[in-house]
């Protein structure tokens, strides 16, 4: 059972929360701000995870990070990217609520991978990896925390945040590996819900930009459940967690990364939220662009790297 089982107030969006009190909460949170610098001081962060970032960094630099499509595929990407290009702007102008945003603009550039073969394997790919076919969009906005693992705070504000984040992407795993999992957890991640046996890599959070919340609050709250089900788990705790905050037309990509302490011969863990670099926006179809190219190079990740850990540290248990 984990650390931060037990009874809880029902979630609430109510009062002003900022970032600066996730330090309060247990595990604690420290927003750690630039990536090179957090690594320097101590943060351990993949050297995959190091690249991508710096990939995203410099996107004027780079090439589209896209991989060949073909011409039913191009043709698709473009019409989508154009009909969100369209709908942000009307979102722009009509401020809509939050779930607007999502349906109209998210969701869409979201789901691209799961109607491409951006975030398909291939048959010789289906052949290396035990695990996951594609990238898949989910909406979870009704999804919560399970009770298991909700982080702790004695401090009031913290007591009652809401315990649920609006999209994520994830892999799907392959038949034989969901039957396994099953018989062996509950979960494999720290929802009770539908997704409770999909590998979620990238978090979002949306927000409208004349809104007063802030999404790092509730993207923070979120991963800091997620390191509590490693925790719990004993699965290997150097993949960080990636999380999102879309506040208006702009999409900032954080870090989350565990950082083992050991204090009173009590080995327990902290966590460190490094960033933001910005994705890209949807203040114009450039700008699109450039979010979904790197957005791309997230997936990328995803069917590599972030899998590769997946497989070895949650299907196979081996313990590093």
């Amino acid at each position: 059972m984990s650390r931060s089982s037990g009874c809880r107030s029902p979630s609430t969006k109510k009062g002003i929360v900022h970032r600066s009190l996730l330090v309060k909460l247990q595990p604690r949170m420290e927003i750690e701000g630039e990536l090179d610098d957090a690594v320097q001081l101590g943060c351990k962060v993949p050297q995959s995870v190091l690249d991508r970032w710096h990939v995203i960094e410099d996107r004027d630099k780079n090439e589209s990070s896209l991989s060949p499509l073909s011409d039913e595929d191009g043709l698709f990407v473009k019409r989508t990217l154009d009909f969100a290009a369209k709908e942000a702007q009307i979102c722009q102008q009509t401020q809509p609520p939050e779930s607007q945003w999502i349906s109209k603009v998210a969701m869409p550039m979201l789901n691209l991978f799961e109607h491409t073969a951006l975030g398909s394997a291939s048959l010789e790919e289906r052949g290396k990896s035990t695990s996951s076919d594609s990238v898949a969009a989910f909406d979870i906005r009704t999804t919560e925390i399970s009770s298991d693992y909700v982080p702790t705070s004695t401090y009031p504000t913290l007591r009652d945040l809401d315990r649920k984040i609006d999209v994520a992407l994830g892999l799907r795993l392959s038949r034989r590996t969901l039957r396994r999992l099953q018989d062996e957890h509950t979960s494999i991640n720290q929802t009770a819900s539908f997704v409770n046996f999909t590998p979620l890599f990238l978090n979002i959070e949306v927000k409208r930009n004349y809104g007063a919340q802030d999404p790092l609050i509730q993207l923070g709250v979120w991963t800091a459940a997620e390191f509590e089900k490693r925790w719990a788990e004993k699965w290997d705790m150097g993949m960080p967690a990636l999380a999102v905050e879309i506040d208006g037309p702009l999409w900032n990509l954080y870090v989350v990364a565990a950082k083992e302490k050991e204090s009173d011969t009590v080995l327990d863990f902290e966590l460190s939220i490094v960033g933001p670099v910005e994705l890209g926006s949807s203040r114009d179809r450039r700008s699109l662009q450039n979010l979904f190219d790197n957005l791309c190079v997230v997936v990328q990740w995803a069917r590599t790297e972030y899998l590769g850990w997946f497989e070895r540290c949650v299907v196979e248990h081996r313990v590093y």
